[in-house]
């Protein structure tokens, strides 16, 4: 037997003994955990699924989290970073005409809360809208440049800096807090953190799909060349009956007919590495 094959028949071995001692569903907690059960679920290294925490993360019980204009509020005239494309793959593989693969970055806009939430409860706008900006937009443990404070800092008022059980269990400090407000039309790729992360759902839901590390070996992970989306700038003109429009040579066009008006959190950096979303499941 090659070494390759010896390799493989262990690692599968390895898959195996895992999913015989491991269950494959989150630990569910109807509570909040004491210090020491957060300490065993680091060590226990399994995901847990944590119910009514709410005041563990947020300040006050007034706010209303499900509404928008709560989010509008507290956020004011201020411009957040947002993140745009145009399938809702962000930050993700893609595979170019010439078979070549790249990791591609979402658009990013500055945009008003309420213009923001507006499109992104508009079910037909062509692009896809996600506030994912990352390192501590609420809280970060030190600023990008002295004095700097985070994006998204006028949450700080409602939201807590630590949880009370993790920063005791762990006797450290958040190193970064993000807010992330997205639709089911957005996707991420898979990715891996290398610090324990703790997820709160405001409002909505939030699916995850969790591999684990040993799993992880069976996707295929390759390197890819990093890009940016950038807006095109384009003209368009909606022509009417009885009138007419020139051209000039050499412009790309594309036309199109129609009958009426034509339109156009607690967490930490990742690691980089990412898969093609069209392996899941391999």
């Amino acid at each position: 037997m090659s070494d390759g094959a010896t390799l493989r028949r262990h690692v599968e071995s390895l898959r195996q003994d895992y999913r015989d001692l491991q269950h494959d569903q989150p630990t569910v907690y109807d509570h909040p955990p004491t210090s020491l059960e957060a300490m065993r679920m680091i060590h226990r290294a399994h995901p847990a699924l944590i119910r009514g925490c709410g005041s563990d993360v947020v300040l006050g019980a007034s706010e209303d989290w499900d509404a928008p204009e709560t989010y509008e509020r507290v956020a004011g005239d201020r411009v957040v970073t947002i993140a745009i494309t145009d399938d809702g793959l962000a930050d993700s593989v893609r595979v170019s005409e010439d078979g070549s693969t790249m990791f591609v970055k979402a658009l990013d806009e500055q945009l008003r809360m309420g213009t923001f939430l507006a499109r992104l409860r508009d079910a037909d706008d062509p692009e896809i809208l996600y506030l994912q900006s990352q390192d501590g937009n609420v809280f970060r443990s030190e600023p990008r440049t002295p004095g700097e404070e985070p994006e998204l800092a006028m949450f700080q008022r409602h939201i807590r800096r630590d949880i009370a059980w993790m920063h005791e269990a762990t006797g450290a400090t958040a190193e970064a807090v993000n807010l992330w407000i997205g639709s089911s039309r957005s996707t991420t790729s898979f990715h891996h953190d290398p610090y324990e992360n703790i997820y709160h759902v405001l409002s909505g839901s939030k699916t995850f799909t969790l591999l684990s590390p040993i799993e992880g070996l069976w996707l295929d992970q390759i390197h890819a060349e990093r890009y940016a989306y950038e807006r095109f700038s384009r003209r368009v003109a909606r022509v009417a009956g009885m009138n007419g429009v020139i051209l000039p040579p050499g412009d790309e066009e594309e036309e199109a007919e129609a009958d009426g008006d034509v339109g156009d959190v607690w967490g930490s950096e990742g690691s980089g590495e990412e898969w093609d979303p069209r392996e899941w499941g391999r």
